[in-house]
């Protein structure tokens, strides 16, 4: 790979010459129904370049209903909007696709890329179906809801045939039992409008056709290889059945066109408009719940005749071996790139960012995405101290093993200071598992020099990983390590904590903060703090900063000091934390008079007798002031799960403000509420009449009900006609 990136860098220089980043603009292809703002990676790149023009392509008009349509369509909306847009005319432009739109992308770059306006210079393709799909993704099901619910009573009666379904009786709620054949008739005597997923005629038929798909793939290839598959779904545009490869290339109109895997009129402009290409980078994840085979994303699938036997390197593919595209021309000598960023999902969120910006700035800046890697394994202290001081963030990129640069810095001692201290600026200190791992590297490469900085400098206490280290300094003979390891005892911060040495309790957190994370014996150092008020707090605000403590965990500190009867930290995580002990106050009593610490239980006895609001009582009163403090307090305690099983946003369904503050606190949390969760407060605010509750979950949240038949109950019972009446304004009912 690293060769590979070089020779990229090569060739920015000699094709860009002297491009500059005003030169650029960028051309984002949305997926499959997304109606999404710019994805994270597009977010990322207009942070980092602000004066580059970013234009999100316009797929129909954006909506779901649009959106799902045959590539072709799809294909001819992108030229409208791209070849009329101003922002892109005269630039060189990298397009950005994502899922399926990073094949659309292709296909665009293809088939129009020679009459634009402007000129493309890189594509990168975001966790697509590059060589087909064959696999029914979680959402698949909307596929088969697309099809029944835009097709008209013709294209149905159609699609019923193929599948031999008509004389199949099923039960349509309001309507009774009736065949396929009569649903289909009575859908075209009522006329009812496109799109409407509350038809019950609609629904019953789909939800037949689900059932039958589920069990049987060749129903899909039926629906999908077909005209009317080929028009109406874009995904049947690029379905490849690996056991019916005549069929494939017979009745799919897409995928083989684009591909080349057929002779076509337009083969050899579609190669050649690749082949101008500057670069082709194709982000993959091997745990895309989407993409199936998710290596797709990479240009490989399935081998013909096997659902199994996948394609295993893309020198395998017919793609290099025939050199359909010219995509072996460009693998060769360095144009294009695959990556599987470690951890990332089908959203080529977080790592996903980090790889496709190192290739992305390449481009525009024309410097090489790996050169910080490159500078701290050659020990090239100037040059690592020249990126930093250009862009403090690369000491934070990874590369496409999830690695950060101090990773190849274990016997480098001056590099891996600066580049710990770079992260400790940017608020990001080394976490504790990769300090970890940096310690082996030391400890493998003989670096006592980075041993000791990371043990002594930094408190790093190796007691769990002592065999590990002993390990791999033996299988690299570096016996002075081993003799190191065996006979340093070191200062850790649970010591620290255990003598009360608030000095050098602050001395040790400075230097390296994670540490109040780090584990001794499943002890956290805060939790050697129950009876050391000052200690206590100290490590708590620092909580706040690199990793809260949860519920538990408070808890956890709270029993240790009734146990060690130490009232001023009893009372500060009661009182000043608002910690909640309603269904703790009998195990902490216990603990107290085990230990002979009455005064403590004389005071939580006493708590309880006069009572203080908690912050579910807060929100039930809409005391919006009360919620905010209790929450400032203790950002947690908005996860407190009361005794019937109740978060605390649940008590918010008649009160939008609270509820509204409460889901932003949850985001700030990184612990957003789930949509089995959200839909539940949207129950009670049909239930309590809460229409600005509705309207904000349903308008700007975009929440998708669950169930709209339970919502049209609970506002039945409890006499919320408004909420009905509101339900259908959406049209989400008739």
């Amino acid at each position: 790979m690293k060769k590979l990136l070089l020779a990229l860098f090569c060739l920015f220089a000699s094709f860009s010459g002297a491009y500059v980043p005003e030169d650029y603009a960028v051309f984002v292809v949305r997926g499959l129904n997304s109606t999404e703002d710019f994805p994270p990676i597009a977010q990322a790149f207009h942070a980092e370049f602000p004066t580059i023009p970013m234009v999100m392509g316009r797929i129909g008009d954006g909506s779901a209903a649009t959106t799902n349509r045959g590539m072709y369509h799809l294909l001819d909306d992108l030229y409208a909007d791209a070849s009329t847009n101003a922002a892109l005319v005269g630039k060189r432009v990298i397009v950005i696709g994502f899922s399926q739109g990073g094949l659309l992308a292709r296909a665009f770059i293809e088939k129009y890329a020679h009459i634009l306006p402007f000129t493309i210079d890189s594509l990168l393709s975001c966790a697509s179906p590059q060589a087909g799909e064959f696999g029914l993704p979680d959402s698949w099901t909307e596929w088969v809801d697309l099809v029944v619910w835009h097709a008209d009573d013709l294209i149905l009666q159609a699609i019923t045939n193929l599948l031999g379904i008509k004389g199949t009786t099923i039960d349509v709620v309001g309507f009774g039992s009736m065949t396929v054949e009569n649903a289909v008739k009575t859908i075209g005597q009522t006329a009812k409008t496109r799109g409407d997923i509350l038809d019950p005629l609609r629904e019953s038929i789909a939800s037949l056709i689900k059932s039958l798909v589920a069990q049987d793939w060749p129903l899909v290839r039926i629906i999908f290889y077909n005209a009317i598959g080929q028009d109406l779904i874009s995904v049947a545009n690029y379905w490849k059945d690996p056991e019916h490869k005549a069929d494939y290339l017979a009745f799919n109109s897409f995928l083989p066109y684009f591909n080349n895997e057929k002779d076509h009129a337009n083969a050899a402009q579609y190669k050649t408009n690749i082949q101008k290409l500057n670069c082709i980078l194709m982000l993959w994840a091997n745990t895309d719940f989407v993409i199936k085979p998710d290596r797709s994303g990479s240009m490989r699938f399935y081998k013909w005749g096997s659902r199994t036997d996948l394609e295993r390197t893309f020198t395998e593919t017919a793609q290099y071996t025939d050199n359909l595209l010219g995509l072996r021309d460009m693998y060769d000598n360095g144009r294009l790139f695959f990556e599987c960023p470690y951890g990332m999902g089908h959203g080529c969120e977080g790592p996903g960012v980090t790889i496709a910006m190192n290739y992305l700035r390449a481009i525009v800046t024309q410097r090489p995405p790996n050169e910080i890697f490159d500078a701290v394994k050659n020990n090239n202290l100037a040059y690592v101290q020249l990126l930093l001081s250009e862009d403090s963030s690369r000491a934070l990129r990874r590369d496409g093993f999830g690695r950060l640069p101090i990773y190849y810095a274990g016997n480098k001692l001056e590099i891996a200071q600066l580049l710990y201290s770079q992260a400790l600026l940017l608020n990001k200190p080394l976490p504790l598992s990769e300090q970890s791992e940096l310690l082996v590297n030391a400890f493998g490469s003989g670096s006592l020099a980075v041993a000791q900085w990371i043990i002594e400098g930094l408190h790093f206490n190796p007691a769990d990983i002592k065999p590990t280290l002993i390990a791999v300094a033996d299988e690299n003979h570096q016996t002075a390590m081993i003799s190191y390891i065996n006979s340093f005892v070191p200062q850790t911060l649970h010591s620290a904590v255990a003598q009360n040495n608030l000095a050098l309790v602050t001395q040790m957190v400075a230097a390296n903060p994670v540490l109040i994370n780090q584990l001794e014996s499943s002890m956290l150092p805060i939790y050697f703090a129950g009876n050391k008020l000052d200690i206590a707090q100290y490590l708590f605000a620092q909580h706040r900063t690199y990793g809260l403590l949860s519920l538990q965990q408070i808890y956890q500190l709270l029993y240790f000091a009734c146990g060690a009867g130490s009232l001023p930290v009893v009372q500060w995580i009661i009182e000043g934390l608002y910690f909640d002990i309603t269904g703790c106050k009998d195990n902490l009593i216990t603990i107290a008079q085990n230990n002979y610490q009455y005064h403590i239980v004389s005071y939580i006895n006493t708590f309880m007798t006069q009572g203080r609001p908690s912050i579910e009582t807060a929100v039930c009163y809409n005391n919006l002031a009360l919620v905010t403090q209790i929450t400032n307090c203790n950002p947690v305690n908005i996860e407190h799960i009361d005794s019937v099983g109740m978060l605390p946003i649940l008590y918010a369904g008649n009160k939008v403000e609270i509820a509204q503050y409460l889901y932003d606190q949850h985001s700030a949390l990184g612990r957003p509420l789930t949509q089995e969760t959200l839909n539940t407060l949207l129950y009670y605010a049909f239930g309590s009449g809460s229409l600005p509750v509705a309207q904000w979950l349903l308008e700007v949240v975009r929440l998708v009900p669950s169930s709209l038949e339970s919502l049209v109950s609970v506002a039945q019972a409890n006499g919320q006609i408004q909420m009905i009446d509101y339900l259908r304004s959406l049209g989400l009912i008739s």
